[in-house]
This record gives C-alpha cells, structure tokens and sequence, in this order.
C-alpha cells in the first residue's frame, strides 16, 4: 500500500432508507459498515473501523475478501442513539497507514419524526440548481424556529446526498452541531452546505434533517425530511492534498511550519487561473470552529503549470484552534473566461495533543540489517523481538510480516499474522517459522511491523522495522543508467514538460546526493543537486529537464562512502518533424521494465487535418485528439497491456503520452494516429532495458 491513499469513505447500508439507522434496521441486532474495495489491496492488509469513540474492528484482508467490499457487524447495544462520525484505516503489513474520509451515522431507535422539516432555502419548487449552488459557492438550509426551541437547545443538522438508487454518497455527508442562542429563537439558523459536498458524480437528490437534544430535559426529537431534486452536472477536480498527513493525521511535529496543502495540476491548468482554497474547522463533536474557517486566493503561474503542482500553506494557527478535531479543505478555480470548477474535499484529522510512539520490533539474527538464508535454516525460525516501556500484563500484540522478492513482487508465502497476550514484562519474542523469510529469496526483503491493544481495548500505536534476507550475497553496488531523446524544455512552444528519467541502485538505507551542471535541472529538487536516501526496493528515480541539445551528465555520490561514485550520461534532443498532421514529435527510450516508470513520447498537432466531415462540408475538421496503439507487453500509463486508447490533445494541440513495461524490451513500435486525420501514421520505437 502507498501512503497517502485515497480511501473512499465507509458506507452504513441501514441509512440508505430514510437517512437514519431505527429500530426497524437494528432487527438483526448489528449496526453494518461497509468499507469498500480499494487500489491495491494486498494479502495481510490490517482493516480498522473506528466507530467514533465507541468500537474498534479490525480484520485482516485475506483470499475471501481481498478486492472485495468489507462488511463489519457493530453489535447494536454498544450504539447507544446518536449521531457519530465513522472513518477506517488501512495498514499495510509494514505499517504504512492510510485513513479514510469520515462518513456519519445517524442512529435514532424511536424514529418518530415531530418537527417541521429545515428548507433549503435556495431551492425553487424543491429544485436545486447548479447555478445557484455556483453562486451561493454552496446551498443554505435554514433550520426553522422549531415548536419549543430555547436558548441551550443542541441541534445537529444532518445532510445526506443519495444516487438515483437512493443509495447514500457516503462521501458527500455533512453532519454540523450548533448551540440554539437567543437570536435563533424567532426564525432559528442558516448553515450553508459547501459546493464541493452537493453536485458530485451519480448525485440526483439531497435530504436534510435536525436533531435537537432539548436543554430543558435533555430529550431527543427529530424533524421530518426536507429533500430537493438536483438539476445540473458538474465535472470535478481531485481533492487537494494535506502533504504532511502521511497516515491521515496532522500532528504538533507535522503543522510546526504550518498546514502545507499540494494541488495537483487539473485538466486545462493555465496561467492566470484564479484558484480559491477554501477551509473549514470541526472540533471533535462536529461543531464548526469559527478560527478555523477561511479561504485564501491563488493566481496560477506559469512555473506551476510548468511543475503540474500548487503548493500552499496556511497558517499553524488554524491547527491550533482545533487542536483535536477534523480540518476539511476543498478549492474553486475560475479561468479568464468565466469558467468555474470546483473540486472534492480533502480532510485530515487533527491531533495536537501528545502522541506516543512505540519501537520498531528487532530481528536478533540481523547483521547490519541483513540476515543469511543458512542462518536462519540452522536455527529453524526467524526471531522478532519486541519491547516498548509502556508494556503491561495484559497488552495485546499484534504481528504482521510481509515479503517482497528482489524484484519488488509480493511474496505471499511471506505473509504472517500472530496475536499474543503479554504475560510477563520482558522483550518479546515471538518464534516465525523460517519459511516465511527463505520464501523472499536470494536478496528479497522482510516486513515486521506490531500493533499494541491495552486492557481497555484502546490501540495505542504501530510501528515498523525492515531486514534484507540474503544468502551471502553483498551490498548492491552503486549503478545509474538512464532514458535517452528527451527534447529540450521550451515551454513557450509546446506546452508539455519533457524530462530523461535517471535511475539510480544502491543497497536500502544508502544517502546519496545527485547533481548535475548548469543549464539541466533536476525536477525532484528544482536545482543542480538533490540528497535522497534510496528506499528498500533499492532503486530510485529521478527527473532531469534541459535547455540544451545534448549529453547532461549526472554525477551520483553515496555520502555514507564518499569514495563510491558513479556518472551517466544522458542526451537530449530537438523535435523532429512528424508524418501527417504532427508538426513536432520527440520521445524517450530505454526506460525501466517496473511498469512505471514511463518511456514518454511529446508531440504537438496541427490544429485542423486536410479531411472533411462531410462531402457537402468542404471546411476542414478540427483534430482534437490522438489514438495511441501499443503492442504486447507495453501499455499506456494508467490502461491495460496492448490497449488502444484515444487522447485528448492539450489547448494547444500538444500531449504527452506515458509508455510503461513490465518485462524488458529491446525494441517495441508504437503507433500514433488521429481520428481526425487519416493521413497521420507514426511510427515511434522504444525499448525497456533493466539493470545489468
């Protein structure tokens, strides 16, 4: 699993009826969350839901559900009635961890509704229009001077969107308490519903309702539905990105330089855009924190056109004025014509109290983090130690290993799972059959990670250590091979960004620190020089952009042993003119067979082709897009092996398509036409070429 998953937030089917979990949804005795299916799930991935404060699930992802949804069976009688935020993390085995968007729950046994509904105010015959929502950046509902409100009165407005088959949106849900002052007793409150929370994919009605815990006696009464129908389709952008929330979470150590927000480059992107970030604070009973909201405007450059990312940070303030609670964030951007987009909402929980980490686990048999194959068959088992201070009687710990061949597959006879009960203060060691690390192979890796349940139930944290399990053999020595034909940056005529990948081997752990002359530029870094550490996989990737034609040379340096160096060269070089309609076309080659890293190919198009649309229409038509055909094994980037696929050209009828490989290539043709224009055909060779 990757960090910084987007995982789609749970699902509670019981709601789908009429927005709310009753009596008649608790027959089977279990309030149901649905997690659903994620990019890649992997064997031995860890499925926690947290059920508010209330209960925690966790199961393992194993050969009956991976790829599938997964359902959790919350017994009724630990959910008293009440609304709740329900959310779920996904762990690797390693223990990278990745949290959900939360959704609510609305539990209310009795169901019987006694209040006048809220009302969507801007509605017009229950009708809600793309154009007010526009212009109302989101949709206000009033909740009405309900029968018997009084100052102290605790409302909480729920909204819920629903698909054509009344299915809830779990991701549109928007739940937010208020304390009922004097001024709301003549005509109540509005709370205005954010536009990135109403229009979303396959939307067709929303419903709103309240429920007032009253100050008097602290009974509970719930209003009828209100339900508008949606007119209008929206297309929107990705969410934006909380860089520092590695597992979901923004703590003191993340927000000390303050709240950093990246936006990736959206379809369109131009210079002189107007981009609008826009947040809002929840404290952790879901009441909006006035010092938390805010917006701030953005004018899109040229150089983030250039690098497809928007970085921004606001203010540490607004973490500290939740300091425990949720902080959403969501965007608008308007364009020198009038458009208007808008994107999804990014969330991340905010922690700012103290947090406890606990120690990785240990391997007893590792030299310098590398344990021989004959080793651990001499003693039969792989040894995990695991000590941490806050230990007790009683705690329970949770293993997981995982495995990876040298190549970077999954191993799943590497997978393992061991839960135990500390009976005494001392490391723990827990005894892994010597299977599981020999099924990595010569130079593959291991993965041990723990996580830790106190008496009460409560998890307390997870960690992760790495080992190399190797027979005898020695550090992978330093290497650097790289693509070759990227053309020369000039993004004044071809709107595109062309790099030569380099690719760097070093053993797991090793610094390094990369550079290159005057006049090319490392993308990862934005300068002549770059310091990374290489990872487990033990290869690294890097981005080199020039303004010249011709060789660059990249000097690559392991700062642990400054003695150990290498140099590559790689070349750039101009367009050359295409067949047909390509005015220009240029392209890599030599990328690495990982299925990622691409072989890229940049062209720019004339902007009509010598066809007709019809024989009594003699203006030329228009050429829009590409078509881009592949043999087997290549594929383009994001589509299957062999796949044709078609491509929209840029506003300046430019593109760039991404070739990757899994398995070495010597040499591959890749055809470009357009459906426009019937004379262009062009052939374009490329090869996949591994270490040696």
């Amino acid at each position: 699993m990757r960090l910084n998953r987007d995982l789609r937030a749970p699902w509670l089917p019981q709601m789908n009826n009429n927005g709310i979990i009753d009596a008649d949804d608790l027959d089977q005795g279990s309030v149901y969350v649905m997690v659903p299916a994620y990019s890649n799930m992997a064997l031995g991935d860890q499925i926690v839901i947290y059920f508010d404060t209330l209960v925690t699930m966790a199961k393992i992802v194993d050969p009956g559900i991976i790829n599938q949804n997964c359902l959790f069976a919350v017994p009724q009688a630990q959910i008293p009635d009440g609304v709740y935020s329900v959310y779920y993390t996904a762990m690797d085995v390693v223990g990278n961890a990745s949290t959900s968007s939360k959704t609510t729950a609305i539990v209310s046994r009795d169901g019987t509704r006694t209040l006048i509904p809220p009302v969507f105010t801007d509605a017009v015959n229950n009708v809600l229009s793309l154009d007010s929502v526009l212009a109302n950046e989101g949709t206000h509902i009033q909740v009405p001077a309900y029968n018997g409100i009084r100052a102290g009165d605790i409302v909480e407005l729920n909204y819920l969107l629903f698909n054509a088959n009344n299915e809830v949106i779990p991701e549109a849900n928007f739940s937010a308490s208020h304390t009922v002052v004097n001024a709301d007793i003549s005509s109540g409150y509005i709370t205005l519903i954010p536009e990135s929370k109403i229009f979303l994919p396959e939307s067709a009605r929303a419903m709103a309702f309240y429920r007032v815990t009253r100050a008097s006696n602290g009974s509970v009464a719930l209003s009828f539905d209100a339900e508008v129908m949606l007119d209008g389709d929206v297309s929107f952008l990705e969410k934006p990105h909380f860089t520092d929330a590695v597992d979901g979470w923004l703590t003191q150590h993340e927000v000390t330089g303050g709240i950093r927000v990246h936006i990736n480059g959206y379809s369109g992107m131009a210079a002189g855009d107007v981009l609008t970030l826009l947040w809002q604070g929840f404290d952790t009973d879901n009441a909006s924190v006035p010092a938390a909201s805010g917006s701030m405007d953005h004018t899109v450059t040229v150089a983030d056109v250039q690098t497809g990312v928007i970085y921004l940070t606001l203010s540490r303030d607004i973490a500290q004025a939740i300091y425990m609670g949720r902080l959403d964030a969501w965007y608008r951007v308007r364009t020198p014509s009038g458009a208007r987009k808008v994107s999804y909402t990014g969330s991340s929980f905010i922690n700012l109290a103290s947090i406890v980490f606990l120690p990785a686990p240990s391997f007893p048999q590792a030299d310098d983090s590398t344990i021989e194959t004959d080793v651990i068959e001499a003693d039969g088992v792989l040894n995990i130690s695991i000590l941490y201070d806050s230990m007790v009687m009683g705690d329970e710990i949770a293993l997981t290993l995982s495995g990876k061949d040298k190549t970077g597959a999954d191993v799943a006879a590497a997978s393992y799972q061991q839960t135990f009960t500390v009976s005494r203060i001392e490391a723990q060691i827990v005894a892994v059959p010597g299977r599981v690390a020999i099924a990595v192979g010569d130079s593959g890796f291991l993965y041990a990670g723990y996580s830790v349940k106190t008496l009460a139930g409560t998890s307390v944290s997870l960690t992760e250590s790495v080992m190399i399990v190797e027979s005898g053999a020695k550090p992978k020595e330093l290497a650097f091979r790289s693509t070759h034909g990227a053309p020369v940056y000039d993004y004044g005529a071809i709107h595109v960004s062309p790099c030569n990948y380099g690719f760097i081997r070093a053993s797991a752990g090793t610094r390094l620190m990369v550079s290159c002359p005057k006049g090319a530029v490392i993308l990862e870094s934005g300068s002549t020089s770059y310091s990374t550490v290489m990872g487990v996989s033990g290869v690294k990737s890097i981005r080199v952009q020039s303004t010249s034609v011709g060789g660059v040379t990249v000097f690559v340096q392991n700062l642990d042993n400054p003695s150990e160096s290498v140099t590559g060269t790689m070349t750039f070089s101009n367009y050359r003119l295409g067949e047909g309609k390509i005015l220009a076309i240029a392209n890599t080659s030599g990328a690495l067979p990982d299925g990622v890293s691409p072989c890229s190919i940049y062209l720019m198009m004339a902007e009509q082709s010598d066809d007709q649309p019809t024989a009594d229409d003699l203006s030329r038509q228009p050429i829009t897009s590409l078509r881009v055909s592949v043999p087997l094994p290549l594929k383009v980037a994001g589509h299957g092996p062999g796949e044709s696929v078609e491509l929209m050209l840029n506003a300046d009828h430019s593109a760039q398509v991404n070739i990757v490989s899994d398995v070495a290539v010597d040499s591959a043709a890749v055809i470009i036409t357009s459906p426009q224009s019937s004379g262009t055909y062009q052939t374009v060779n490329m090869s996949f070429t591994d270490f040696k």
